[in-house]
């Protein structure tokens, strides 16, 4: 039986890449508990042969005293990860201290969301933070029960976490189906059949996802974000961006930007009455 959260405060969001830095862990003070959730890469957690090794939609639930992430599983091995910080009003004990987000891919909505609203400073944080904790929950506890995955045939399956796993999402449609051990014509049907979408469409989606995801939560190049996210050049990325969004790269920022600043004066703000 898991308990439900008590009244919770939501403290912060932040979307952390590796990146080659000397990742240092906090410890987690009292009344306090963050959720750790791998996005990308792999990473180490555990002590001695207790350490698991944690890929994408890992969560890590910590409480007073534990640490947070930075092992990482092999020198140059890098991971991104994204951490939510709750403060408890009421007691309550987290469902486990490892689990996993349901379905990977609403993951990267899930976070784009969060980081949206937090930043958001006409939103009320104890709303916030208990919108933000139920749905956690629901997710960790759905990992949980039978996996309803058996839905879509294997080779889609397949086809959907390969496009999910950054070292293989630029590559193209035709090497995709070829690794899910169909023809590109039969993955189209698939495609069709159960997403009512294309497979080009499906991946340009998860594309992105991730690039708002990178032009709202880190400070990379613009055009540098639109290589990571499988863009040819930055011309193609700024057309398809724009179609999608309506907004170019550089609007999308200054405006996940403007509502980070905003949010920060009213902390402090706040801090000072």
């Amino acid at each position: 039986m898991i308990d439900l959260p008590g009244k919770v405060e939501l403290l912060g969001v932040c979307y952390f890449p590796s990146n080659g830095k000397n990742v240092i862990p906090n410890i987690v003070p009292k009344d306090v508990f963050y959720i750790e959730i791998v996005l990308d890469g792999e990473l180490l957690y555990g002590e001695g042969s207790e350490q698991q090794v944690c890929r994408r939609g890992t969560m890590l639930w910590h409480q007073e005293n534990d640490e947070t992430v930075w092992r990482r599983t092999a020198p140059g091995r890098e991971f991104t990860s994204f951490a939510l910080r709750f403060r408890l009003l009421e007691p309550w004990n987290r469902p486990g201290h490892l689990g996993h987000w349901n379905k990977t891919n609403e993951l990267d909505e899930f976070v784009l969301e969060a980081m949206r609203r937090t930043f958001d400073s006409g939103i009320d944080r104890q709303v916030l933070g208990s919108y933000l904790i139920h749905r956690l929950l629901w997710e960790f506890y759905a990992s949980t029960l039978p996996d309803e995955r058996g839905e879509f045939p294997l080779p889609l399956a397949k086809a959907i976490t390969l496009m999910q796993n950054e070292d293989i999402s630029a590559e193209s449609i035709p090497f995709l189906a070829e690794l899910a051990g169909v023809s590109e014509a039969h993955l189209y049907a698939l495609f069709r059949k159960y997403l009512h979408s294309t497979p080009h469409k499906y991946m340009l989606r998860l594309r992105l996802k991730k690039a708002r995801i990178l032009l709202a939560g880190s400070s990379h190049p613009i055009k540098e974000i639109g290589a990571l996210c499988g863009f040819q050049s930055l011309e193609s990325f700024y057309r398809v961006f724009r179609m999608e969004t309506g907004l170019t790269p550089v609007q999308f920022r200054r405006r996940q930007t403007a509502l980070l600043q905003a949010d920060i004066l009213r902390s402090q703000t706040s801090m000072k009455l």
